[in-house]
């Protein structure tokens, strides 16, 4: 009966926030900026101390993360996930990528969220927000209001300026504004590898890198147990179809219409030293190595080297 009533008020008031009472939500959707501002970190606080199961992050409207460098969209990335992962370890997070299929992310993404994480001057965003979870069949959500601790100077009606202090070097020169610097390629079909055992901050930050340079197809290489055999916590890693499957849910809740497939990495390289369509790999500063390796088999069968990132 509630939910049928907070239906009528969406549809007769749209513009009317509803704000929860109860101190702490499940699954709640935290909107931020792609450039950091100076409240990120309380906001990042403090959502960590309300969400109790899955907290959703978007990082402004989709169009600019085709103008920010693949540098410092990971450093973004990165800041989130350490952030939270300090105050509530065990809390899922999921930066929010823009969807391969043009849909809207966070509408896509965030079927399962209760609640938006705002102040009450930003309500102008979670009407937006409802519109767009009407427009495909999913009730609203109400506003969770943070504190005012979470109000930088520049909050106002929920355009918060950007800290242009904060801003990757080739981002300040307009005041904070995004840049004219070297934009995150784009490839077809991009590919990445590892264990992927407990999925944590770190996978997360590498699956959604490797998800954002990917327009088609992502290839996620999950190591099979026998390139495992000589771990000292050989016996504590988790079922590889376990660990496949975990990757693959989180790129797909992340980056709606990539198409995501899984294969198993019985040898270092997989493939990323056979697939002729793969354009790009991304690696870690102890897979670079390997990296440069998978170019050599290619070279040797006559295939195009990938893009290391």
């Amino acid at each position: 009966m509630l939910l049928l009533w907070r239906l009528i008020m969406f549809v007769l008031l749209p513009g009317v926030c509803v704000a929860m009472t109860v101190p702490r939500v499940g699954v709640a959707l935290l909107p931020l900026q792609l450039l950091r501002a100076p409240d990120d970190e309380a906001r990042l606080r403090e959502a960590s101390r309300l969400v109790q199961r899955k907290l959703y992050v978007s990082l402004g409207p989709d169009p600019e993360w085709a103008t920010v460098n693949f540098e410092d969209a990971c450093r973004r990335l990165q800041f989130v996930y350490e952030q939270t992962a300090r105050w509530h370890p065990q809390l899922d997070v999921r930066v929010l990528l823009p969807p391969a299929d043009g849909s809207d992310a966070a509408a896509t993404s965030c079927t399962d969220v209760e609640a938006m994480l705002a102040l009450e001057v930003e309500c102008a965003t979670l009407t937006c927000f409802n519109k767009q979870r009407s427009l495909i069949g999913l009730p609203p959500v109400e506003l969770c209001v943070l504190s005012a601790a979470c109000a930088s100077d520049g909050a106002v009606l929920g355009l918060r300026a950007p800290d242009a202090s904060a801003a990757p070097a080739a981002a300040r020169d307009g005041g904070g504004e995004l840049s004219a610097a070297p934009a995150t390629p784009s490839f077809d079909d991009a590919c990445v590898g590892g264990t992927f055992d407990r999925l944590h901050g770190g996978h997360k930050v590498l699956l959604s890198a490797a998800a954002l340079l990917a327009r088609r197809r992502l290839v996620v290489g999950v190591t099979h147990e026998t390139l495992l055999e000589q771990k000292a916590l050989r016996p504590m890693i988790e079922p590889r179809a376990l660990r496949a499957a975990a990757a693959l849910e989180f790129v797909r809740s992340v980056r709606p219409g990539l198409l995501c497939e899984s294969t198993w990495l019985r040898d270092p390289m997989g493939p990323a030293a056979t697939d002729a369509a793969l354009g790009a790999l991304v690696v870690s500063e102890e897979t670079r190595g390997g990296a440069a390796e998978c170019n050599a088999a290619r070279r040797a069968r006559g295939l195009p080297e990938l893009a290391l990132l």
